[in-house]
């Protein structure tokens, strides 16, 4: 039985569905802090935290952070373990009934403001935790594999898989459709460090 490399995979899922060769801009305008506030209700706050219990098992306190230095940090939640370990993690969501791919932001381009995604950047984080909230499913990816994933891979997948453009106030921001199969796999490679 031969095992498949990322490239192998991307190759078939590229013939499966064939990657916009530029990226595919939703109309809707996206606003930064409406979206904050949004993420700040207390259905999705209950959501969050019954997804940190059963997937951490003994938390003993979940905070969110608001103050910006936090989030710049990419902080927006600090859970606390039983046993005193503190992880913190940034949350994303989708509200899709589809989790076939995982959005990777890898940039912001405009008049107004030029930045790298979150992806792009070395955030002080244990996890991202990636909702699908219609689904009620969570993917926890653990965030130094994730970004070792991305150095490895982020250059053929923004070439392979779908780009998606969100504009925002000034700007847009740019994603790359990853598929979940992937993703873990080039997750699980990034786990293992030949010497």
């Amino acid at each position: 039985m031969t095992q498949l490399t990322i490239d192998d995979l991307l190759r078939q899922q590229q013939r499966q569905t064939t990657p916009s060769v530029s990226a595919n801009i939703s109309e809707k305008v996206h606003h930064f802090y409406e979206s904050l506030q949004r993420g700040e209700n207390a259905r999705l706050h209950a959501f969050w935290d019954e997804a940190y219990q059963r997937y951490f098992g003994t938390v003993h306190k979940v905070e969110r952070f608001t103050e910006r230095r936090q989030q710049r940090s990419g902080r927006d939640t600090r859970v606390t373990l039983q046993g005193g370990e503190i992880i913190h993690v940034q949350e994303k969501s989708r509200d899709r009934d589809d989790d076939r791919d995982i959005a990777l932001e890898f940039e912001h381009k405009g008049q107004r403001y030029n930045a790298p995604g979150w992806v792009d950047l070395d955030l002080q984080i244990h996890y991202l935790a990636y909702a699908f909230v219609p689904l009620r499913k969570v993917y926890f990816f653990p965030w130094p594999q994730l970004r070792r994933a991305w150095i490895e891979h982020g250059e053929d997948w923004k070439s392979l898989c779908p780009v998606i453009g969100s504009l925002n106030d000034g700007y847009t921001t740019y994603c790359v459709c990853v598929p979940v199969t992937i993703l873990f796999k080039a997750i699980v490679e990034a786990s293992v460090i030949q010497l």
